[in-house]
């Protein structure tokens, strides 16, 4: 055997060696770790569509193992970069495995997104089933009060659709004056427009000394508040047999409006004016067809009543009309005939009045 000179320079046999196992085995860890990797892939990407929470929990624990797996690969390469140097189709290799396994984790991310939405709409949904449980038990709970209240009120009786027949109006007079018929509370009530009035004013003149102003006009003589004369009517029972009164002042027309309600007790009932002798007829035989008109005010709870006094009017022929009324108060004059005071007298409240109203003359 020959003996190998000695040439002096040192031998790098032994690197060469190691340096040629590292990377067999880094080629081997690199093909175990893809077939690895794909594998998963593939079962992962196959169960996708069918993820239950089961399976989701089982994927996260895959993968935490496959960070740790790549975790520790990234360290090995690094530890590894220096002294040993991996082919370009190895790296982009493993650049692809790990950006597909970056998208599936991405992609378990948003189906656990989606999961847990899926679960507060259903939290909800239960919320509104039980919202609708209650309201639905309280609908039958009050169903059956009221079957229970219908039982002990028994049947009622309806009574049979009653068809009215109306007189055609009869155009009045020219000029002609109303005469006014209130029908309200189921009776009848006629309101003498000139009693009331100068009832009114014989009623502030009693009480003359504490409604006159102050002061006298410029010519010489003593006026009326028109505030304290609100307050007299409001403060006091000013009523006839049949009407409260009370006023109203018109501060643009400087004038003062009567307004009258009628009482719940006052005037006739349909039974009562069908008499000879009752107070409506007798109203009616002073009606001058000449030079006044039968104006009835209607409120809705005395329809009925209207037309009893109606049919009543037919044997006296007279022109008349009728009106629906629904305030509380209607006016039925204006201008009492007592001097008001211009001024404002604001220690006193007054009550505003609006426009003249169309039943006045």
């Amino acid at each position: 055997m020959v003996r190998r000179r000695d040439s002096g320079l040192p031998s790098y046999d032994s690197l060469l060696d190691t340096v040629t196992n590292l990377i067999g085995i880094l080629v081997i860890l690199l093909a175990v770790t893809q077939l690895g990797v794909r594998d998963v892939v593939r079962r992962v990407v196959w169960k996708l569509p069918d993820v239950s929470v089961r399976e989701l929990e089982r994927a996260e624990i895959r993968l935490e193992g496959l960070k740790s797996r790549v975790t520790g690969l990234e360290a090995d390469l690094a530890g590894h970069r220096g002294s040993a140097v991996a082919t370009d189709d190895d790296l982009t290799s493993a650049a692809q495995e790990l950006e597909k396994t970056t998208a599936l984790v991405r992609s378990l991310d948003a189906r656990e997104v989606e999961y847990q939405a899926s679960r507060d709409r259903q939290q909800k949904l239960r919320v509104s089933i039980d919202q609708i449980r209650w309201e639905n038990a309280d609908q039958q709970a009050r169903r059956r009060d009221l079957e229970s209240a219908l039982e002990v009120t028994g049947t009622v009786e309806i009574f049979p659709t009653e068809v009215v027949y109306l007189p055609n109006p009869r155009p009045a007079a020219p000029r002609a004056s109303a005469v006014y018929i209130l029908c309200r509370h189921g009776r009848v009530a006629p309101a003498d427009r000139d009693n009331l009035k100068q009832f009114a004013r014989l009623m502030v003149e009693a009480e003359r000394e504490q409604l006159l102003h102050a002061s006298s006009d410029r010519l010489g003589r003593f006026v009326y508040d028109p505030g304290k004369i609100v307050q007299y009517f409001e403060h006091n029972e000013i009523a006839t047999r049949d009407f409260r009164l009370s006023v109203a002042v018109d501060e643009k027309a400087g004038s003062e409006i009567l307004l009258v309600t009628l009482k719940p007790t006052g005037g006739e009932t349909a039974r009562e004016i069908v008499a000879p002798n009752s107070r409506y007829r007798s109203a009616l035989t002073h009606v001058d067809p000449t030079t006044q008109y039968v104006l009835f005010m209607v409120w809705p709870d005395s329809f009925e009543a209207y037309v009893v006094a109606r049919r009543i009017l037919q044997n006296y022929h007279l022109p008349a009309g009728w009106t629906p009324v629904l305030a509380d108060q209607l006016p039925m004059a204006r201008d009492l005939g007592i001097e008001l005071h211009g001024e404002r007298n604001d220690t006193t409240p007054r009550r505003r009045a609006g426009p003249r109203p169309n039943v006045l003359d």
